[in-house]
């Protein structure tokens, strides 16, 4: 399905069949037809579109109220990207000024914080 609000032409969702919320609801089998599907619809794009890559997204964002940007049901976004399109150089713009480097101590904390969220 193509996205009501795109980010570039061909921007594409993938959606469950099953309505879910959580991405940790999806069961195995769903996770494996779901990303199949995005593999599926990634080499379409390329096809159709001629673009040069993708990015794909999921948001899980439950403290935002349901919008039509914003719905509680698990979606991809596969959104068609191009070397300089647009989508880089708007983020290029904001980029610098957003993204910090985390210490080698920080980030080994942080690192030994998700892997114990992870058992």
């Amino acid at each position: 399905m193509l996205d009501n609000f795109p980010l570039s032409k061909g921007h594409t969702l993938v959606v469950p069949k099953r309505h879910i919320t959580d991405l940790s609801e999806l069961k195995d089998s769903e996770k494996l037809d779901v990303f199949n599907t995005i593999a599926k619809v990634e080499k379409a794009l390329m096809e159709t579109i001629g673009c040069e890559g993708t990015d794909l997204r999921q948001h899980f964002r439950p403290f935002l109220p349901e919008t039509q940007l914003s719905i509680r049901h698990v979606h991809f976004h596969v959104i068609p990207r191009g070397y300089n399109d647009e989508l880089f150089m708007r983020a290029m713009k904001y980029q610098r000024s957003i993204r910090q480097r985390l210490s080698s101590k920080e980030k080994k904390d942080m690192g030994i914080r998700i892997l114990k969220n992870l058992e």
